[in-house]
């Protein structure tokens, strides 16, 4: 069993589009092991047990074919049709939730556990919902805020790019080729879909009052780097302050 002060978790948690993942990387340039939920989360859909307790709750059209060589007939979840059934009804979104949140959870747990063994000392959490589901014992919080209109504009831009960097050609094609009116469709359809996401999440004025730390990521990409260097150098020195000293 290690002891508490030989360990330093830091959770990041931020609404959609708020610069975690960027904030996330310099952690990572400082020498901290990320915990990145969300790409285990992408993992989990072509686990096969996942893909069984999912198929099961919402039918097998939410399946495709995958690369992933470690799924039941060769089969794993797509994310963009799953994506569709759950956004905008909340039960299944609580459903989906369940089944997944209590998986990353175990992994999580397996993770933190390797890093103990590896003697690493420094651990940051990128997880989106940090806040709002309570799971994760952390000592710093790091809360990422942007303004509205940045917030949904990086929202935008980054769902268009996954759109058009599709594998499935016909809608690649669609994206390329479209008309004017067709674009700004799309855009009105994902501005929605932003509005949507924010209001299930905290508002920042909440964030705020959890956090130890805030970063405003709307400024310049140097502004934040050097916030986000300032305050690892701070917790970090924090850290090695409460260690033993050795006789």
């Amino acid at each position: 069993m290690i002891e508490k002060n030989n360990l330093l978790i830091i959770g990041i948690t931020g609404s959609v589009a708020s610069g975690k993942n960027f904030v996330a990387d310099i952690f990572y340039n400082h020498n901290f092991v990320i915990f990145d939920a969300d790409s285990e989360v992408h993992k989990l859909l072509t686990n096969p047990n996942i893909v069984k307790k999912v198929t099961n709750l919402f039918g097998k059209k939410i399946l495709k074919k995958s690369d992933a060589q470690n799924t039941d007939n060769n089969l794993s979840i797509d994310r963009q049709i799953l994506g569709q059934m759950v956004f905008g009804d909340d039960n299944k979104l609580f459903q989906l939730e369940t089944i997944i949140y209590k998986e990353l959870k175990i992994i999580y747990q397996d993770f933190l556990q390797k890093q103990i063994a590896n003697n690493q000392k420094f651990i940051a959490l990128n997880i989106p919902l940090l806040l709002e589901k309570s799971n994760y014992k952390c000592d710093k919080i790091i809360g990422t805020i942007c303004s509205y209109k940045v917030q949904k504009k990086r929202f935008i831009t980054r769902e268009l790019k996954k759109l058009a960097i599709t594998k499935n050609a016909k809608q690649s094609k669609i994206i390329k080729n479209s008309k004017l009116q067709d674009k700004v469709m799309q855009r009105e359809i994902l501005s929605n879909k932003f509005d949507i996401i924010i209001r299930r999440q905290f508002d920042n004025r909440i964030r705020i009052k959890y956090c130890d730390f805030i970063i405003r990521t709307d400024i310049s990409r140097k502004e934040t780097i050097n916030r986000t260097t300032d305050i690892i150098n701070k917790i970090k020195q924090e850290f090695y302050s409460k260690q033993p000293v050795n006789i």
